[in-house]
């Protein structure tokens, strides 16, 4: 029974508007749209969010970052391959658990030497309401 009502009141709504903001061979950017508390009881205001993120059309588990600040809403995901498409999710945590995931995004690293960005990143990120 108690497990139920921490759930009920994990956050309710998910990361909206996940994008790209920038990107290089070995990382990406993100960037989303907050999470506001729609429970009357303070303790369920957000407080981080996990990035989920695995390579593309793998059926690997996902790896796990925890961005501890509510108010964070762009992160940066180092460490990844040079030119390779990885796919990514973010999910609301507050004390009572978590909420369910975003849409899922897809980013691909740069290969060395290149811009930030690439013309089919800018007509992602305007379709996603960037622009």
């Amino acid at each position: 029974m108690i497990n139920e009502f921490c759930h009920f009141l994990a956050p309710d709504r998910v990361p909206e508007n996940l994008g790209l903001s920038n990107k290089t061979s070995t990382s990406c950017v993100l960037s989303w749209d907050g999470v506001t508390n729609t429970h009357t009881d303070p303790d369920g205001a957000v407080t981080g969010y996990y990035i989920y993120y695995r390579k593309a059309g793998s059926n690997d588990t996902f790896d796990e970052v925890d961005v501890t600040e509510a108010n964070k809403t762009v992160f940066t995901v180092g460490n990844l391959e040079k030119y390779a498409e990885y796919e990514f999710s973010i999910v609301a945590y507050n004390i009572y658990g978590k909420g369910n995931a975003s849409d899922t995004f897809h980013c691909k690293t740069a290969e060395d030497g290149m811009c930030s960005l690439t013309l089919n990143d800018k007509f992602s990120q305007r379709n996603a309401g960037f622009f």
